[in-house]
């Protein structure tokens, strides 16, 4: 059976080597799409996580239902007069404010949508850097940043307030 398989091979070489080449193009295919979206997953992953690393506690809204297609709802948002009592408690150095949106349309000079030719359009704010004087102003008071005993104080107040979500936060 062997010897009969080997003579087929023999006779017809290209058969047999383009039939090879076709299975190793195939296999580094498959194993290249693997590559890659394992890579891009870590990278998400990066860019989350490293987002919340300097911060002790998120507030964020939780969506009160899921669409009827399974997919997440954007969460509600939170009033600015949350924000401002958070900034009061006496173990917080720094708390801001921030808005997320998937559905963003920038606007060019002309006064027409600028596309993003089918790529996502999301939106983003930025939290300014902290001025030193606002640091001095702190240390003055003897506050630290939002350490655990603000998040214990804030459990202890039986809060229904969301751990972060990477799609919204406030």
């Amino acid at each position: 059976m062997l010897g009969v398989a080997l003579k087929g091979l023999a006779r017809r070489k290209v058969r047999a080597s383009l039939t090879a080449i076709s299975i190793v193009l195939g296999v580094s295919m498959i194993s290249g799409t693997y590559i890659l979206t394992d890579t891009i997953n870590a990278g998400f992953h990066t860019i989350f996580t490293g987002s919340y690393q300097n911060a002790d506690v998120v507030i964020t809204g939780k969506a009160a239902f899921d669409s009827a297609n399974g997919t997440s709802v954007e969460p509600p948002t939170m009033p600015q007069s949350l924000l401002t009592e958070v900034q009061k408690l006496p173990d917080v150095a720094l708390a801001a404010g921030s808005v997320t949106t998937s559905s963003l349309k920038l606007i060019g000079k002309d006064g027409k949508v600028i596309s993003t030719g089918g790529a996502p359009a999301l939106g983003f704010s930025v939290t300014p850097a902290r001025s030193s004087s606002t640091r001095r102003r702190r240390a003055a008071r003897g506050s630290t940043s939002a350490t655990g005993s603000a998040r214990r104080r804030s459990a202890r107040r039986g809060s229904s307030r969301s751990p972060a979500s990477p799609s919204s936060q406030t």
